[in-house]
């Protein structure tokens, strides 16, 4: 695709979040597209400076067969820098980040675990009205959960479009990327989430819950 082309010759930078899904494989053919694309086969990428985020203890490559990203023979030729990030920011209780470090190397103590299954069944308050969130392994769960809770509402609903431009490739990737749904059914008492960082520091972030009050006309 030209535009592909256009875009890998005007790249400076090339960064790789959650490198952790990414397989050897694949990210050698990276480097190959990269290396002929901007003609520059004796430098990896093709001279482009690569950023790599993630944690290879969480999310496995989606073809684990075909190896990790660092088992790739770019890697060793391409990252010359590693910085750990060992700073815990989205927990503050010291014992559960002993907990969830524990369960991110495989090794849960017995007492670890006591800890967890007394978690087990426990109602949790929801003084101001927002329910705990509910985790499922599929969307299509989310979804059925999320109709459901929905049509228990009384009220009015309404309905919000996505307004989407661009070339049918770019559109048909949005809509298989991207999180929020084309049509968003709404009522007042609605439990929702944000999906995008909007305000830090109002603590409007990705994932913050909230309950809707009314719409702005």
């Amino acid at each position: 695709r030209k535009q592909a082309v256009k875009n890998w010759r005007k790249c400076a930078v090339l960064i790789v979040d959650e490198i952790s899904m990414i397989s050897g494989e694949l990210l050698s053919k990276i480097d190959h597209v990269g290396r002929c694309v901007r003609d520059r086969r004796d430098r990896p990428f093709g001279g482009v400076q690569v950023i790599f985020c993630g944690d290879f203890l969480q999310l496995p490559p989606v073809k684990t067969a075909e190896g990790f990203a660092f088992e790739a023979p770019v890697w060793k030729e391409a990252v010359q820098l590693n910085i750990e990030l060992q700073e815990v920011i989205r927990q503050k209780n010291l014992r559960f980040v002993e907990v969830l470090n524990e369960i991110r190397v495989g090794r849960l103590t017995s007492e670890s675990r006591e800890i967890l299954m007394a978690r087990s069944g426990v109602q949790l308050e929801c003084d101001d009205g927002i329910e705990p969130t509910r985790l499922y392994p599929h969307r299509k769960d989310v979804t059925r959960e999320n109709r459901q809770r929905l049509a228990a509402i009384g009220g009015e609903e309404r309905t919000y479009y996505a307004v989407e431009t661009g070339d049918k490739y770019s559109l048909q990737t949005l809509d298989s990327s991207c999180q929020a749904p084309r049509e968003l059914i709404l009522k007042v008492g609605a439990q929702v989430m944000l999906l995008k960082n909007l305000n830090f520091n109002r603590g409007l972030v990705n994932g913050s819950r909230g309950i809707v009050v009314g719409y702005r006309e």
